[in-house]
């Protein structure tokens, strides 16, 4: 058998340096690296469909052009092109070539960024048939620019999938490169996430007839929320010593103002133990780096952490007055730094999770090992700071041991890699004056591994910190060529517009090798050739504003076949001069309704500044159900990002590169419950000042002000502030979020007093034109009653009045509130069958259930099941679930605990092994749950609610049931049997708790009680 292969024998070189919109090439010898003139270069751009990248849009081939004496070339391109390049010369009598961009889609690094919009819209979810109101501050964005955007503008809301737009408008922008509008949400919106974007057109030109507009988006959410009613933080100690006591405070607050009683159960996460340390590379410069659309609040840090939904807690606490401890005793593993998280979880009136987290770090000694920095290439500079665990003080002239080891492996004869280590040096180390130990370490060319330094010290105790640090490699040498060494070393990492960049470039190039500087900022470009003029150059290039907000320089050579490539890293020039100082400031906490007066001030460099500014006045719970999306406009218009170019050779192609209620006679009832205070744009005058006057809404709690400040210049700044609206004394209503036509179903009015004075309250529903009233002791600073109430028949609407008032003569408040009243459709039950079998490829069967066109379902509950006796039984199956979304009441858990030991009983008699022990494992975690809501008198509605003899009645039902499944003990019934008696005195009219009395039995003799211990 014969094969053939085509070589391709050359001496020329092409190096491309990619921009949007530009391609340089540079022609060089392979060999020598020496620039080649009029070399003849033809060129091809082609256009892929975004969606379908194997579609081309459109192909043109470019006119020839020549290099000039030092080589170099320049093809521009239009948006979204892809360029492959060709060249072609005679060097020495016989023709040479070189390509570039064989697949005709490598040189392209993107489409320039001609504009951006910062978006921010009044809140940041929505209820279906909502207004989404918002603004837009455009910027165009030029070198070292950023100006208002004059030209019209699309503002659309965009569903992800499937794909389609909801709304869309054109609005044109003021001289400020301001838009406002507003987007009716429809009733029948799907519930989900959507994509808000503003499209900033391009103007075209001749070498760019349809340049491709820009777009902005910020997420947006519609959800059919109810706001969470309070908050849960954990605060403390972040750093202790392994073994040492640590307690940490937790504190729960509502929404609408006053402590949150609820109990909460903690976990410990991780426990990740590691003495490793990792460089910051970005040396404290995050807040300097470009934000987009879409903040890290968004994801806030208490967030649900990822735990699973069976685990027990390991401590239970309870928040009495909003406040609990939470005492701890972590251990570090393994003699290492070890890192927990302790997630705290609650649970509000309706079910749902309110988590905190707190990060604890355990360390093995009262000493830490921190702030490593590595510097240098082959000589590197390692030091580390020696700090006090707790505190952060700096421990000077602190003595450490130090070594540094090489890691490498050895391959045996049977194949198998064996892991090696060689001691490089040990050295005793003596901490500085800044509590920083210094360490020199040369990375030999030849000795190939992973170079480690590893530190310890011992602390007053005569216990040992520990820490190890990757240094750095040196790579084995194969057998083929090495491209010669270039390395480019900066001063440092940031600069200002007048300073003047100097690099260090280390090579073994011989003198006189071309170089190729190119220096890169945003989607901008400039490139110089210079000579190699010894091992070590020292590199300048002045920094202009135009290199804003960050730059990198690279170096490129081309020499005996091999391309060499060095790049410094982006360099940051951050334009503090285009920078807003902004205050909001509001008032102390007023009533209800009440007027109040903001001022915004702006100023630039301590200078008073006139600028546009954004003002938005935001419940803060709302930010709990979803953060605020918009950025800080500082770090969205000058923040750092990554220069777009890249960098390719034909011989390698490399890749780097790349007024209120309460006190009348008569209740006063809150009903404007905006969540939105305030949303307008103003204008700071002369002196930086501006005063914006609203009348607060009638909603309890703290509202958000946020102040974002723009300047027709490009300078943008924000800041944040609160306005909090309460009452001593106020009335809380708990409700679904929506009904049914006919339903019935219950409501909680609660009373909240931060007075501290206590005593009786009459707390009061109206519906539907009737009145009902129960009394109820204020204790640990509220008190609830559950009402009951039905959705009538032939209206859209509930109108619901919750009063609370102390007393015979004394505070009072009032709530209204609409729930909305959706139809009630027929309920059909639709039902199929099919086999499912062995002999059924893959053991699946489809069956089909349909129902009227005309029909609209609400709400679809599947039931599978082996048989039709099975099926007609599975209704019960739904209490085997827990779901989040479930009221954690006494009477919910009464009812569900109930089910569970009725499903339980059934099971048994069919056969169902599986559906009885399900049922009695959540009826077992439904009974712990139903005790651990009882108080001191007995049950109320909810977690720390006064207790009550419906309640009690009920939770003594389901006891009385547990007894006879033989799930409670008899000290349990005799301590409920107790209470049970004390709250029948306070209510001996009420039959349903004397009956739930008497199903408990005889009391526990006392020589039936358990021994001690």
């Amino acid at each position: 058998m014969l094969g053939a292969v085509v070589v391709r024998v050359t001496d020329l070189n092409l190096v491309s340096v990619a921009t949007p919109g530009r391609v340089q090439v540079w022609a060089t010898r392979l060999g020598s690296g020496a620039p080649v003139p009029n070399v003849q270069l033809s060129a091809l751009a082609v256009k892929y469909d975004w969606q379908d990248g194997s579609r081309v849009v459109s192909r043109r081939t470019l006119a020839p052009v020549r290099t000039d004496a030092q080589g170099l070339a320049t093809f521009s391109l239009r948006d979204g092109e892809q360029l492959s390049v060709r060249g072609q010369v005679t060097l020495g009598g016989q023709p040479h070539s070189a390509q570039l961009g064989r697949t005709e889609n490598e040189l392209w690094t993107g489409v320039a960024e001609r504009a951006r919009a910062l978006i921010q819209t009044d809140k940041p979810v929505y209820r279906p048939g909502e207004t989404l109101r918002g603004f837009a501050v455009l910027r165009r964005l030029g070198a070292g620019t950023r100006l208002p955007y004059t030209g019209p503008v699309t503002v659309r809301l965009r569903a992800g999938y499937p794909d389609a737009t909801l709304a869309q408008l054109t609005v044109k922008p003021d001289a400020d490169g301001l838009v406002r509008f507003s987007l009716p949400l429809p009733q029948d919106v799907k519930i989900g996430g959507y994509s808000l974007e503003v499209e900033l057109p391009a103007a075209p030109s001749a070498s760019n007839p349809n340049p491709e507009p820009d777009v902005s988006q910020v997420p947006v959410e519609v959800r059919a929320f109810v706001k969470p009613l309070f908050t849960l933080d954990l605060s403390g100690p972040q750093e202790v010593v392994s073994g040492t006591p640590l307690t940490l405070s937790a504190r729960g607050e509502l929404y609408q103002g006053g402590p949150a009683n609820v109990q909460a159960e903690a976990f410990m996460v991780d426990g990740y133990a590691s003495d490793e340390l990792y460089p910051d590379y970005d040396a404290g410069d995050n807040g300097l780096r470009y934000q987009d659309l879409n903040s890290d609040e968004v994801y806030g840090e208490n967030a649900a952490p990822g735990i699973d939904p069976k685990r027990r807690p390991d401590q239970t606490l309870t928040l009495r007055g909003g406040r609990a401890t939470l005492p701890l005793k972590l251990q570090a593993k393994n003699g290492q730094p070890t890192r927990y998280a302790v997630a705290l979880r609650a649970r509000d009136e309706y079910g749902r999770d309110v988590w905190a987290r707190r990060p604890v770090t355990v360390y093995p000694a009262a000493i830490k090992f921190v702030q490593p920095r590595v510097e240098g290439a082959e000589r590197r500079r390692v030091s580390v700071a020696v700090q006090q665990v707790g505190s952060g003080k700096a421990l000077a002239g602190r003595r450490v041991q130090a070594e540094v080891v090489r890691v490498f492996y050895v391959t045996q004869p049977d194949g198998k890699s064996v892991r090696r280590e060689q001691r490089i040096s040990q050295s005793v180390l003596t901490s500085d004056a800044a509590g920083r130990v210094t360490l020199n370490v040369t990375l030999t060319p030849g000795q190939e591994g992973g170079y480690v330094a590893r530190l310890s010290t011992q602390d007053s105790a005569g216990r040992t910190a520990r820490a190890s640090l990757d240094i750095g490699s040196v790579y084995k040498s194969g057998a083929e060529r090495q491209a010669p060494t270039l390395v480019l070393s900066p001063e440092r990492s940031r600069y200002q517009p007048g300073d003047t960049a100097r690099l260090t470039l280390n090579t073994d190039l011989p003198v006189g090798t071309p170089l190729l500087l190119s220096v890169n900022a945003e989607d901008r470009g400039q490139v110089k050739l210079i000579q190699v003029t010894g091992p070590t150059m020292t590199l300048t290039w002045p920094v202009t504003a135009a290199l804003g907000p960050a730059f990198s320089v690279s170096a490129v050579a081309v020499r005996g076949g091999q391309t060499a490539q060095a790049f410094s890293g982006e360099l940051l020039v951050p334009r503090f001069d285009q920078r807003l100082d902004v205050q909001v400031t509001a008032g102390s906490e007023v009533k209800p309704g009440a007027e109040v007066t903001f001022t915004v001030r702006t100023s630039r460099g301590g200078q008073p500044a006139s600028a546009l500014v954004t003002l938005a006045a935001v419940h803060e719970s709302v930010y709990a159900v979803v953060g605020d999306p918009t950025p800080n406009p500082w770090r969205f218009l000058w923040g750092a990002t990554t220069p777009q170019f890249e960098i390719r050779s034909s011989s390698s192609q490399a890749d780097d590169g790349r007024g209120g209620g309460g006190g009348s006679e008569a209740v006063f009832y809150r009903s404007d419950l905006r969540e939105v205070a305030a949303f307008q744009a103003v204008r700071t005058d002369a002196q930086g000042t501006a005063k914006v006057t609203v009348r607060m809404p009638e909603g309890l709690g703290s509202y958000r002000l946020s102040a974002r400040a723009f300047t027709r210049t490009g300078a943008a700044g924000e800041a944040r502030g609160e306005q909090r609206v309460g009452l001593p004394f106020a009335v809380r209503l708990i409700r679904p979020r929506v009904l049914t036509a006919g339903d019935t179903g219950s409501v909680a009015v609660s009373a909240a007093d931060r007075t501290g004075q206590g005593g009786n309250v009459t707390l009061t529903l109206g519906a539907n034109g009737q009145t009902q009233t129960a009394n109820s002791p204020l204790q640990g600073g509220s008190a609830t009653r559950l009402f009951s109430i039905k959705a009538p028949q032939d209206a859209q609407a509930l109108t619901l009045t919750a009063s609370a008032q102390r007393g015979a003569n004394g505070e009072r408040d009032g709530l209204r509130e609409t729930v909305p009243v959706r139809p009630a459709g027929a309920r059909q039950l639709l039902s199929g069958s099919g086999s499912v079998g062995a002999d059924k490829a893959g053991g699946n069967a489809s069956v089909s259930l349909k129902w009227p066109q005309e029909a609209q379902p609400e709400s679809l509950t599947l039931d599978l099941a082996a048989t039709p006796l099975q099926l007609a039984l599975t209704g019960l199956d739904a209490a085997l679930a827990d779901p989040a979304d479930r009221w954690v009441t006494t009477d919910a858990l009464s009812a569900r605990l109930s089910s569970n030991l009725d499903l339980a009983a059934l099971a048994g008699p069919f056969g169902w092994p599986e559906v009885r022990t399900r049922a009695l494992a959540q009826a077992r975690r439904d009974l712990a749950s139903l005790l651990a809501l009882r108080g001191s008198d007995g049950w109320g509605w909810t977690e720390g609610s006064p207790a009550s003899a419906e309640m009690t009645a009920r939770a003594l039902d389901a006891l009385v049931q547990a007894k006879g499944a033989g799930l409670t003990d008899a000290v349990t019934l005799q301590v409920v049997r107790q209470q049970a008696e004390l709250l029948l005195k306070k209510s001996p009219n009420s039959p349903v708790l004397a009956a739930g009395w008497r199903g408990l039995g005889p009391p526990l003799r006392p020589c039936d009680w358990p021994a001690p211990g």
